[in-house]
């Protein structure tokens, strides 16, 4: 969820997003809690069309539901400016807050509903994409489109470059010295 998302793709596959203002991004934990990340800017980076980095900047927040053999231990929430996140499988491997975490341990039986999930969050299942298909229209399936800048530049001078040479002569002759004509 975000005001505004905003999908870049690589050469054949979209290879980040960005979510930006208010943004919250939630992996659903069991059938009543979620882990959730939020803050001004979400970035995901994908590899493989699988997440694999999520960094949040701007007041940054995470919910995550810690567990020991699958029993609920704490709920624990933690704010910062900013957070990288690394996934694997769809679930955080190695988290890193950047200046100065605050973070509160809470224990399940004291959690109320305001400390399990962040001010904005709510969990639209019936709404929500549930496949690529749900994001990206059918039409849109040639994602050959894209080619990179460096590339698209070559491919200019390579076309260009033959008409570009004979300017260039042709100017050259133009402004080559008039040779003076002598007298016999």
């Amino acid at each position: 969820v975000a005001e505004r998302i905003v999908g870049y793709f690589g050469r054949k596959t979209l290879d980040s997003i960005r979510f930006v203002g208010k943004a919250i991004a939630a992996i659903q934990d069991d059938s009543v809690s979620f882990n959730q990340a939020g803050g001004a800017l979400l970035v995901g980076l994908l590899e493989h069309n699988e997440l694999r980095r999520v960094r949040v900047e701007g007041e940054a927040q995470l919910i995550f539901f810690m567990r020991d053999k699958g029993d609920l231990v704490g709920i624990n929430r933690v704010e910062c400016p900013s957070f990288t996140a690394h996934v694997a499988q769809n679930k955080p491997t190695d988290i890193y807050f950047y200046e100065g975490p605050k973070s509160d341990m809470i224990p399940p039986k004291n959690a109320t509903q305001e400390d399990r999930k962040l001010f904005g969050f709510e969990w639209h299942d019936d709404i929500r994409p549930h496949s690529k298909g749900d994001i990206i229209p059918g039409w849109l399936t040639d994602f050959n489109f894209y080619q990179a800048r460096q590339q698209q530049m070559e491919d200019y001078r390579q076309k260009d470059s033959p008409a570009i040479q004979a300017k260039r002569k042709e100017k050259s002759r133009s402004n080559e010295p008039v040779q003076p004509a002598t007298a016999q």
